[in-house]
């Protein structure tokens, strides 16, 4: 399978069941050889699985039969090359100091190791190229860091028998901003609490009231908490909108810190719940319980509750330390990409597989209950994060060691509209460069940038080549090779 392409799930099915037909319906715009793969597990009893196709007559006809799509468990090599590995995954998140791996398998012809060029942005970059056994490797790790949020656009060329060919994928660096950090140790306003990061209300509803000073996690004056109370009336943080939350999609990394203590004996209970319109079940963009009556914890993203698609869950019992849930506990809760993890107190309780992307329709976010204001918690929480990456696990440990969020990631204001950047060539030989925010400027599309002393918008900058205006015949005036981008 060529990983350049994207990658169609026709179709998932989970749980146990006895023998039964799942149909899935599979348009083939072009006709060719397509890879296709079925991932199955058995997991108690008997099993059976067989692929089938159905015709006109609404019959079940075996694949590879007279009358059905042809198979082959393994073709001949034709064609151009396939990538077997292509990282940074096409179209997703990437860290910053992320290097760049393509392995790509002989088809009918043989790569060129000599006429591979990578470039980046449209610079080429210097990418080490190596050949073994009909493979044909090529590595590209920057002597510094990308810079965060930004788009990539990578292109691979080369050649197999006389051939030239193209190949393309794009990548976003991660975002390793604390997007929201409510504290909740002002309490001037008895009705509201105000994150540290923008400055985003969440109303207090349902009865939650802040705690004495001194009532925080630390127990040190000035920390304050906010107390939920011990019955289920709804008590809740609402803060709306989320757009904010948006972010995380793109990048599909996320993590969610919190610290809590029950009041209460354990009953059904949601500590947080991100509303998206497009995920199931009520709407859980993103949710957890700490625990469900069970002893429990739960993670769920985009919808619920497919386990290897949405939810990641584990009996608290399976810890190795004892859980006092009449005491503090510290919970992370995280995804990088396909991978969830719990983490509570710095011990991970589980790390899983979920496939689903993170949602880009968060509307709201209830802090100590459910989607709908329902299954509140019983008791305090306090210090309630969101970050846009994944933490590390020493990150996690220092947080559960009473570190502050802001004290993991500065915080940097967020910024929800994207700036935009225009150049336009001038006649004297010059280009202007019109912005918005601060501008920063690179000899390398790889960076480092720095930002431009003293620019202000409109920017005017030298071009190299011929100067003046285009001559008939001659090459027209280029800008120079700084490369330029905008944040704010």
């Amino acid at each position: 399978m060529d990983l350049f392409s994207p990658i169609l799930v026709v179709g998932r099915d989970y749980g146990t069941h006895g023998t039964r037909d799942k149909l899935y319906h599979v348009v083939a715009e072009e006709a060719g050889a397509y890879a296709f793969r079925t991932v199955w597990f058995e997991r108690a009893g008997g099993s059976s699985i067989e692929l089938f196709t159905v015709n006109d007559d609404d019959e079940k006809v075996l694949l590879n039969s007279a009358d059905s799509v042809k198979t082959y468990r393994s073709a001949a090599a034709i064609g151009g090359a396939l990538a077997r590995e292509v990282l940074p995954r096409p179209n997703s998140g990437a860290d910053i100091d992320a290097s760049i791996l393509v392995e790509l398998v002989d088809g009918e012809w043989p790569v060129d190791p000599d006429s591979v060029t990578l470039s980046l942005n449209g610079a080429t970059v210097a990418a080490d190229v190596s050949r073994s056994g009909g493979v044909t490797t090529i590595r590209y790790q920057p002597s510094m860091p990308f810079p965060q949020r930004t788009a990539f656009e990578a292109v691979l060329s080369f050649t197999e028998g006389g051939n030239g060919t193209t190949r393309s994928w794009s990548f976003t660096t991660v975002d390793d901003r604390l997007l929201a950090y409510w504290d909740f140790n002002d309490a001037s306003d008895e009705t509201a609490a105000v994150d540290l990061v923008q400055g985003v209300v969440g109303e207090l509803e349902g009865g939650a009231v802040y705690t004495d000073d001194g009532g925080g996690r630390s127990g040190n004056a000035g920390d304050r908490a906010i107390n939920l109370g011990e019955d289920n009336g709804g008590q809740h943080i609402l803060v709306d909108p989320v757009d904010w939350l948006n972010l995380l999609a793109v990048y599909d990394r996320v993590t969610f810190s919190l610290w809590q203590r029950w009041d209460a004996d354990i009953r059904n209970q949601s500590i947080f719940w991100a509303i998206s319109p497009s995920s199931s079940s009520g709407s859980r963009g993103a949710q957890a319980h700490t625990p469900w009556n069970n002893n429990s914890v739960y993670f769920d993203t985009a919808g619920c509750c497919g386990q290897a698609t949405q939810r990641a869950e584990r009996s608290a019992n399976e810890l190795e330390q004892e859980l006092l849930w009449e005491e503090w506990n510290h919970f992370a809760f995280i995804k990088r990409g396909d991978t969830k993890e719990i983490w509570i107190n710095g011990e991970l309780l589980i790390r899983k597989s979920n496939t689903s992307n993170l949602p880009s329709d968060f509307t709201r976010l209830l802090i100590g209950s459910a989607g709908d204001g329902g299954n509140s918690h019983g008791g305090l929480i306090d210090d309630f994060a969101v970050f846009a990456n994944a933490l590390t696990s020493a990150e996690i440990d220092e947080l559960a060691s009473g570190k502050r969020p802001d004290e993991i990631r500065t915080i940097v204001p967020i910024v929800t509209e994207v700036p935009t950047i225009s150049v336009t060539l001038n006649p004297d030989g010059t280009a202007t460069i019109t912005f918005e925010g601060v501008l920063y400027s690179s000899d390398s599309v790889t960076g480092p940038f720095e930002p431009v002393a003293g620019a202000s918008s409109p920017y005017i900058v030298e071009m190299t080549g011929a100067s003046g205006p285009p001559v008939p015949g001659e090459p027209a005036p280029q800008v120079s090779a700084a490369q330029f981008y905008i944040a704010r």
